[in-house]
């Protein structure tokens, strides 16, 4: 028992390891391109539950003190592989700043070391005199760049599914209406004196009652998802913005 409860606590903490290589930003002043880099560092940790990111700081906990300072002002793709092979890394998050006149364009590139293959590359860009106007857009390429859904994003999906779930109750409850009146149409015709059918008109008048009941209480139930899925996806893309 005990082996089993070592086994899987092992298991659930066994997540990838992230290396995140020194951002390459050419022609970007260092000391702008180092609040770049620790913002990246910041918005990559957030998921640690999903990922261990190690960034240029923690070199110095695997290797001696002049091969950390080396190491961390070497972007060159051998020289990320060799670090991450130091930091046990199976994957690595490499950035690149670039501009256009006045437009900055960040570039982030996730790649598994073993086989070089890309998982991601994702890129943002934001109009400034400085690439420090890519700042408030970190958090959402990062997440993007990980694979991971933003709380926002996700109630705006839910939202979405609820305000649709919405509308079908309301198209079921358009049914419901008819169904309803179809049987106050057979509970008149059974009492009409060429068709006198009393058993009849008391059966239809009674289903007619039923339909029209749950047609009331499908309809309510409908209109309150889709008001409360729409709402949901209105203030989520709002919050986004």
């Amino acid at each position: 028992m005990m082996a089993f409860v070592l086994l899987a606590s092992a298991t659930a903490l066994a997540v990838p390891r992230v290396y995140l290589v020194p951002l390459r930003a050419p022609n970007v002043d260092r000391a702008v391109t180092e609040v770049l880099a620790e913002q990246l560092l910041v918005s990559a940790r957030r998921h640690q539950g999903l990922y261990e990111v190690l960034g240029a700081t923690d070199l110095k906990t695997v290797l001696d003190l002049e091969a950390a300072k080396a190491a961390m002002g070497c972007d060159s793709d051998s020289c990320a592989n060799e670090i991450a092979d130091a930091l046990n890394a199976e994957q690595l998050l490499a950035g690149q700043v670039g501009r256009i006149g006045d437009v900055w364009l960040l570039t982030l590139t996730r790649t598994e070391k073993s086989t070089l293959k890309v998982l991601s590359r994702v890129s943002v860009e934001a109009r400034g005199d400085s690439p420090s106007a890519l700042l408030p857009l970190i958090p959402s390429v990062v997440d993007e760049a990980l694979g991971v859904e933003r709380p926002l994003k996700v109630w705006a999906w839910t939202g979405g599914a609820v305000a649709g779930v919405g509308v079908l109750a309301l198209a079921g409850a358009g049914g419901l209406y008819a169904l309803s009146l179809v049987e106050f149409e057979a509970a008149k015709t059974a009492l009409d004196p060429a068709e006198f059918n009393v058993t009849r008109a008391a059966q239809a008048r009674d289903w007619s009652k039923g339909y029209y009941t749950a047609f009331v209480v499908t309809g309510a139930t409908g209109g309150g998802l889709v008001v409360v899925g729409a709402a949901t996806v209105v203030i989520s893309l709002l919050a986004e913005e």
